[in-house]
């Protein structure tokens, strides 16, 4: 349909699509006149600040709050020279865990294992400073099992838990490992696969130390083992 304009109904037809008629009502799309957009409300954000619709989907997340997607009262959108907006998560309502969260989980995993190590050494240190009868000897070997036992509950433990969200350090503090391609639990290959890499790390010279550490200055707070398989780990806001 042509534009009211006669001006402009009897001009050439434009060669760059996008151009507006006149009167604005109408822009050219290549081949034909079509009804022209209609303007943004008052009081909505300008394009290009480079915030997310406010209706996005983010799978493993949950919907975004009210209001988000609009820039902060009394601040310029990202991307304004000399006002550089750093993001705090993956999506709405979710940031990612400090290093502080992080290594509190680990200490409050690391207690549970540590008083179960205690007792048993206790039990063989008992045991074997008694003299050598059946019933010594079966406290030493109920110590020994118990150690070896607790070792292979601590692997298990920092695989199964993290492939269900987290190990229960981690849910005391309200963090959970999530994917990072969809935000979803991330199973148990990805979990063993992070396992491993952390284990394989830990044998080369001061290679815990820097696994650790790389989360102080990684943008999204990645361990080396969180990288290797794309996993991060998150926890709620607001």
């Amino acid at each position: 349909m042509p534009p009211e304009d006669p001006a402009a109904a009897s001009a050439p037809p434009p060669s760059p699509p996008g151009t507006l008629s006149p009167d604005g009502r109408w822009v050219w799309n290549g081949q034909q006149w079509q009804p022209a957009p209609p303007p943004p409300p008052p009081g909505s954000p300008p394009q290009g600040y480079g915030y997310p619709p406010a209706q996005a989907p983010y799978p493993g997340y949950g919907a975004p709050p009210p209001g988000y997607g609009m820039p902060p009262p009394g601040y310029p959108g990202a991307g304004y020279p000399g006002y550089p907006v750093r993001a705090i998560g993956p999506a709405p309502g979710v940031a990612y865990a400090t290093f502080l969260q992080r290594v509190g989980a680990a200490i409050l995993d690391g207690i549970i294992f540590v008083v179960l190590t205690i007792i048993f050494l206790i039990v063989i240190g008992v045991s074997a400073g008694s003299e050598g009868t059946p019933s010594n000897n079966a406290g030493v070997a109920i110590g020994v099992i118990g150690l070896i036992l607790t070792f292979l509950a601590a692997c298990v433990y920092q695989i199964v838990l993290p492939a269900q969200g987290g190990t229960y350090g981690m849910r005391a503090l309200h963090l959970r490992v999530a994917r990072a391609d969809n935000g979803a639990n991330i199973g148990l290959p990805l979990a063993f696969g992070r396992w491993a890499v952390m284990v394989a790390i830990s044998f080369v010279p001061f290679g815990s130390f820097l696994d650790v550490l790389w989360m102080l200055w990684d943008e999204r707070r990645q361990t080396l083992h969180d990288k290797a398989v794309n996993t991060f780990v998150v926890t709620p806001v607001g």
